[in-house]
């Protein structure tokens, strides 16, 4: 915020008429897998979702409190809110806040479940156990944005689902199911 707020004077973009956009990206999933334990809640989670996927149990409709999904979506969730509540503060009015870009389509997310799962899970169960995982994180986010903008009516929220439009993007294109070794294949014919 310290870095847009310097770079675009004040007398020619007044705050409140600027858009302030917030990717809430993957990077806190990927350095959280840099902590052992961490790594080790993820392999829980991957296996107690792929159980699910595979109809042994029911899916949570939450994230255990300690679990890798429950404790990094609350950290992002936290994290979330924190900056929007700066971006208010600094007289900031319209924010449009992007979404996760987590689906199963990507052929990394698609690796690690693979490796998780000692690759016994099916393609359809690597794709279910994403997609779980997944919305236990976007309704971590999704809290997050419905009590900002209950605190903070005079912010106008607007909400890009990344992970929809890579779903959509990916099955037009056939390869929403692909994994590592695909993306060679997928991009011979762009280059």
């Amino acid at each position: 915020l310290a870095r847009a707020d310097r770079r675009l004077p004040t007398e020619q973009f007044p705050v409140g008429e600027r858009l302030l956009v917030v990717h809430t990206g993957g990077n806190d999933l990927l350095l959280a897998l840099l902590l052992p334990p961490l790594t080790l809640l993820l392999w829980l989670d991957v296996l107690a979702l792929s159980g699910a996927s595979a109809g042994l149990w029911s899916p949570p409709a939450r994230p255990a409190h300690l679990s890798f999904i429950g404790l990094v979506s609350r950290r992002s969730a936290q994290e979330l809110r924190r900056l929007l509540r700066a971006a208010e503060s600094r007289g900031y009015r319209l924010v449009l806040v992007s979404r996760l870009p987590l689906s199963p389509c990507i052929p990394l997310a698609r690796a690690l479940v693979t490796l998780l799962t000692f690759g016994l899970a099916p393609t359809a169960h690597v794709t279910a156990t994403l997609r779980s995982c997944f919305r236990l994180f976007g309704a971590a986010l999704d809290e997050a944005l419905a009590g900002f903008a209950a605190e903070a009516p005079a912010v106008r929220l607007l909400v890009l689902d990344e992970a929809a439009l890579l779903d959509d993007l990916s099955a037009a294109e056939g390869a929403d199911a692909c994994g590592l070794l695909w993306v060679p294949r997928l991009l011979a014919p762009r280059v």
